[in-house]
């Protein structure tokens, strides 16, 4: 929460990749979009990553913030995700014929040449591609054509047909077309970063759900599977014949033994669930025994430390107004926090990085952006790094309600 006091009701948001477009060279742009449980969209900026996760040229990150709840005094939550694709400059493909003797090629992108045990062969963009092990049973379609079942064992599902190319489903390209005239067909036209996808509903190339069983070498059959293209000579495969085709986004080491996989990129479907808590304006509810400090007890270091310099501890569960006093076990005071919501002023540097100024109090005017937390950096009023020991601090807030507490540190 970005003003814990304005949200009176639980909020269940969810950030979901809705949908993709052919920028980036390999199909890779992301729309990231925040919605509510009914994946209706949220009045909130969203996000056109552009560029951001192609997954040839790999190693972005990129950080997308969405706002809520706005009004005078601001948003009411704040939403911070970052993605980061890895550095995907290769992979793994891999397709068992399960006995056929015809020949089988597949590929899942432009610049996969290098593809371990696995012949070159189509066209097509690994933006489209996720991690997957499709199991691919061949079947009668009746009229002298075959057809297919696709199940993913990584996805436990199974994949249904689509015309379009850009779904995790399967299709056959038409005979006489191939994989560059679908790329086109999406959108792409190559080497440009400014490219906008053509909408399914105006799309006149389409993927069929059967093929002639007589098809032979001179047509090519070509299976689209969730943006892998397979490429079929020497006949088709006999009903019941089961495929399997196995892809992931990864690296090879110098030598090509040894794979490492990454995580796949967002996928259209992908979303993350957001649940944020009401908080109270009955300042009668505020209950000070739950102000606690973490770490306690601070050891050396902590997981809050910006470095080795920049040390920290944290007190949590504070009112929106409050004040904290820290004392030595002997009753000097050591450090005054004010922790205040708005038009504050007092000892501290209020944003999250917390570095004090030698005997010059900071100033700021706005919103707590702690939402019940105050960080410390465990210097006293004059700058100076305490001692290891046991101490206490004491908080009274507005209503003139009190509570102590106590904490160690261990240098």
């Amino acid at each position: 929460p970005a003003i814990n006091e304005k949200i009176t009701s639980d909020l269940n948001l969810f950030v979901a990749v809705t949908g993709w477009g052919p920028n980036g060279y390999r199909a890779g742009r992301r729309y990231i979009t925040l919605t509510d449980a009914s994946n209706n969209k949220l009045d909130s900026p969203g996000a056109d990553l552009r560029n951001q996760f192609t997954t040839v040229r790999g190693g972005h990150t990129n950080t997308v913030i969405f706002q809520g709840g706005m009004s005078s005094a601001g948003p009411s939550y704040t939403i911070q995700t970052q993605f980061n694709n890895g550095r995907t400059g290769s992979g793994f493909l891999n397709l068992d014929k399960g006995g056929w003797a015809g020949t089988a090629q597949v590929r899942g992108g432009n610049s996969w040449n290098d593809l371990r045990n696995t012949p070159v062969f189509g066209s097509f963009y690994q933006g489209l591609m996720r991690s997957g092990a499709y199991e691919i049973t061949w079947k009668d379609a009746g009229g002298g054509n075959l057809a297919v079942d696709v199940h993913d064992r990584v996805q436990n599902k199974n994949l249904s047909f689509s015309p379009y190319v850009d779904e995790d489903a399967w299709g056959f390209i038409p005979a006489g077309r191939t994989g560059n005239d679908f790329r086109n067909g999406f959108g792409v036209e190559w080497g440009g970063n400014s490219n906008t996808p053509v909408p399914q509903s105006q799309r006149t190339l389409l993927l069929v759900d059967k093929i002639p069983a007589n098809s032979t070498d001179t047509a090519p059959v070509r299976l689209c599977v969730s943006g892998q293209i397979i490429g079929l000579t020497g006949g088709m495969p006999p009903v019941g014949t089961k495929f399997t085709l196995i892809s992931t986004f990864g690296t090879w080491n110098s030598d090509r033994t040894s794979f490492t996989q990454v995580p796949d990129p967002p996928y259209p479907g992908d979303k993350w669930n957001v649940k944020i808590t009401a908080s109270t304006l009955n300042d009668d509810d505020i209950d000070l025994s739950k102000v606690k400090v973490v770490p306690n007890p601070y050891m050396a270091s902590s997981f809050l430390d910006l470095s080795p310099n920049q040390r920290r501890i944290e007190f949590t569960n504070l009112p929106d107004r409050c004040t904290i006093r820290i004392y030595t076990l002997g009753g000097n005071l050591v450090n005054v926090l004010n922790h205040v919501g708005a038009n504050r002023s007092g000892w501290g540097d209020y944003t999250d990085w917390d570095r004090l100024s030698v005997n010059q109090p900071k100033v700021l005017t706005g919103y707590d952006n702690h939402s019940g937390t105050e960080p410390w950096n465990l210097r006293n009023r004059f700058g100076q790094t305490i001692a290891s020991g046991l101490y206490f601090f004491h908080v009274s807030d507005a209503r003139g309600k009190t509570y102590t507490g106590k904490f160690y540190v261990i240098n």
